[in-house]
């Protein structure tokens, strides 16, 4: 969970769990007003960690437990969307499945979220691309893909800070045309998709 979360970002509070239930909800819950109610093994793995605009939720499960979900109860009704899937719906409590990995990651927010604004400016070959992008907020991390006109994917940007953004060019050998680019939100799954000309 410490991996698909990364350590690089100061923001705030965050919490690791990994052991005896009973003897941890007391703190769990004074922390960050969250109450597990399932049962757990003692081998579970529960992280939260609060950003800026929302919580981020990891965890993990023996695999011998993939079988039951973990319930989480939230202080109060919540935007929860699943990381790779998207939004589950507006909810109470987090219920944690395990289909197809013992990991389940989540992102709470206390508002509905929209498509990242996006675009991307025309230009000729030779140049660098002008993206015009979300401003970033700790936590937040974006995924671009870059599409070529005949729908192959040829650049890819993981970023989550201003000196990660893309910086691209458009090199000579590239085809001319409308190309097409893919902002997603990691945390929401939500995303946009422009189309742009080079020249």
């Amino acid at each position: 969970i410490n991996s698909a979360f990364g350590n690089d970002v100061p923001i705030g509070k965050q919490l690791i769990y990994c052991g005896n239930a009973e003897d941890f909800f007391a703190d769990f819950v004074t922390v960050n007003n969250f109450k597990i109610i399932s049962k757990i093994s003692a081998d579970t793995m529960i992280r939260f960690r609060k950003n800026k605009d929302f919580t981020l939720a990891g965890i993990m499960v023996p695999i011998k437990d993939m079988t039951q979900p973990v319930i989480v109860k939230l202080k109060k009704d919540s935007y929860i969307y699943e990381i790779g899937k998207g939004f589950i719906g507006k909810k109470r409590q987090l219920e944690a499945r395990f289909n197809n990995s013992p990991l389940a990651l989540y992102s709470i927010f206390d508002r509905e979220q929209s498509a990242p604004v996006f675009a991307v400016g025309n230009t000729v070959r030779g140049k660098l691309l002008d993206f015009k992008l979300p401003v970033l907020t700790s936590g937040r991390i974006y995924r671009l893909e870059l599409f070529n006109p005949a729908g192959e994917k040829v650049y890819t940007c993981i970023f989550d800070r201003a000196e990660k953004a893309p910086r691209r060019p458009i090199a000579y050998t590239e085809s001319t045309g409308i190309w097409s680019a893919k902002l997603t939100d990691v945390a929401t799954n939500l995303n946009k998709t422009v189309k742009f000309e080079v020249k």
